[in-house]
């Protein structure tokens, strides 16, 4: 049997000495044997090239492909026509940075064997494994970015990003060592060919070079922040934590959404405004104290001129301007993140200690108490909402069956439009239908909390009315709304949020600020006590937290009971 060969095709970034220009340069590496293949990672497998027809031999061999044969294999064959296809789900994390609307790769493999398709479809793993790496290393760049002091922001830019900085950064350390190097300041180490430079004065050249090597150290610095090394800079100076970098690792390592480091950002942005970039080791609770009580007076609108000002210019714009600054509640929002940002420093050893512990913002009580945010529907409001649901939209719309499905369940309104296909079934035995909330399965589900994740059966009006039977008929796979887009987070809620906002206010006519999509839950949770459901069984069936002793006891109700008490709920007036 002849022994395979194997070819592995990379592409590295090489630097041109005379230009400075970053090309990229392909590289061939071939092996022969199975010894060499444990040594490459699983995605590289795909970029290896087989250049003989012989059937793959040896236990190490199937072992190693075994591995990579386990992850997704992201294949779909679409009927009648029998194509494979690779259909991969686009991370939400990864989307915003992609430009593009889907939220799903989806390429046909040209084929309608299986076995071909299993072959084929290694490339496109690799390649949008790649993708999704670019696309969160650049999500991790734009964190470090919005955190920096204005000034280092307009530096990056004006190079023209942080690559570009980076070669900037080593051109100039190459002319310092070229400089140094014709003065005697170090030892030869360039060819003396390459040393070119009209005689100076000496000590005008010191002062130049102390310039240029203050200037490399400033770009190194940016670098560092965005995990980037700069070598041989001339006489680096030690550089301390500041709390942009403990953002970038914290972003990093938690996988950050990036709504929430953007808000993280922003705070770290204020605070370097208003103390200059410090080392985390050099902060105190005191900072943090002058930082709360200034951004308080910042102007609430974020969109207003004033609003990107520097800190203290903009909250001298807004006291001018008499304009609403933010809420105690936002204030206690930055506050947290950069205490947040301290202890994770501290715990991960970024800093020596967090400096912000055990430092706390008083609370504040408001007049008449806490206003309640949301209030319920009338009966007479919902079966003025069904009744225009039945005469403007279609039955296999999610703007039809989505409020329905929280009027008669009681659910957040998340929770039902990242239902999939496969959350929905029907027990056997008892014949119940059921829905499962849950964070399993597409990439992007989320639950508010433990208790969120529950099976719970479907209220026998909904059934009655074709739920979710009029769905699960139409084409397509995954969500069973189908007809959901969503927005930049990767929440198909938020856009479907904002239209039947519109729909409430302008088609229905209900304008009580108070009353929106979240009022469904209310009046359920209402209804519910009227119906005398007990209180640990309403708990159940909404998703929140039981309390007392029993709380972790059990595995839960049956959806036998659970659909006896459920069918308690009459919503419509006339049922």
């Amino acid at each position: 049997m002849p022994e395979r060969a194997w070819k592995f095709e990379s592409s590295r970034p090489h630097q041109n000495p005379s230009s400075g220009k970053v090309l990229k340069v392909k590289h061939f590496q071939s092996f022969r044997g199975l010894e060499a293949l444990p040594h490459l990672e699983s995605r590289i497998i795909a970029r290896i090239i087989r250049r003989s027809d012989c059937p793959p031999q040896g236990g190490q061999l199937a072992a190693f492909l075994g591995d990579l044969m386990a992850r997704p294999s992201y294949l779909k064959q679409v009927r009648p026509s029998g194509r494979w296809y690779f259909q991969r789900p686009i991370p939400p994390d990864v989307h915003p940075y992609l430009g593009i609307k889907s939220k799903l790769w989806s390429v046909s493999l040209h084929t309608d064997s299986e076995s071909v398709a299993e072959r084929a479809v290694i490339k496109h793993i690799a390649d949008t494994d790649e993708i999704i790496r670019l696309a969160r290393l650049r999500a991790d760049r734009t964190a470090v970015l919005s955190a920096l002091p204005a000034s280092e922001r307009q530096q990056v830019d004006r190079a023209g990003g942080v690559d570009a900085l980076l070669v900037d950064a080593k051109r100039d350390i190459t002319s310092s060592h070229y400089v140094r190097n014709s003065l005697g300041v170090v030892d030869a180490t360039l060819d003396p060919r390459q040393v070119q430079h009209d005689q100076l004065d000496e000590v005008q050249t010191m002062a130049w070079l102390a310039q240029l090597d203050e200037m490399v150290a400033g770009k190194a610095a940016i670098l560092r922040k965005f995990g980037v090394d700069v070598p041989n800079v001339p006489s680096p100076k030690p550089e301390k934590v500041g709390l942009a970098q403990a953002l970038a690792h914290y972003a990093s390592a938690s996988q950050m959404p990036p709504q929430t480091q953007q808000q993280y950002a922003y705070a770290v942005r204020r605070f370097d405004e208003l103390h200059g970039a410090l080392g985390i080791d050099d902060l105190s609770k005191s900072h943090l104290r002058e930082f709360a009580d200034i951004i308080a007076g910042l102007p609430a609108a974020h969109r207003t001129a004033a609003a990107s000002l520097p800190v203290r210019e903009a909250v001298n714009a807004a006291t001018r301007m008499k304009m609403k600054t933010i809420s105690a509640p936002t204030v206690l929002k930055h506050v947290t993140a950069l205490k947040t940002l301290g202890k994770y420093a501290e715990g991960t050893g970024l800093a020596a200690s967090d400096p912000f512990v055990g430092f706390r913002l008083p609370r504040v009580k408001l007049k008449g108490g806490k206003a309640k945010p949301h209030v319920s529907f009338t009966k007479d409001e919902l079966s003025e909402i069904v009744a225009t649901l039945e005469r403007k939209f279609s039955r296999t719309s999610a703007d039809y069956w989505v409020p329905l499905v929280a009027i008669y369940q009681g659910a957040r309104m998340e929770e039902i439009c990242q239902l999939e296909r496969s959350d929905l079934g029907i027990e056997s035995g008892t014949k119940i239908h059921y829905m499962q909330i849950t964070d399993e399965g597409a990439e992007g589900k989320k639950v508010k909390n433990r208790a969120s994740v529950r099976r719970v059966p479907i209220h026998p009006h909904l059934t009655s009315r074709g739920f979710p039977d009029v769905l699960k008929e139409a084409e397509g796979s995954g969500y069973l709304f189908s007809d959901l887009v969503p927005d930049q987070r990767g929440r198909l809620g938020g856009p479907y949020g904002k239209r039947f906002s519109r729909f409430l206010r302008k088609t229905v006519g209900i304008k009580d600020p108070k009353k929106v999509f979240h009022s469904f839950r209310h009046t359920w949770t209402d209804l519910a006590r009227e119906a005398e459901i007990p209180e640990d069984m309403r708990l159940a069936l909404a998703g929140r937290e039981l309390r007392g002793s029993e709380a972790g006891y059990g595995a839960g109700y049956s959806l036998t009971s659970m659909e006896a008490w459920l069918t308690r709920i009459t919503p419509l007036a006339a049922q």
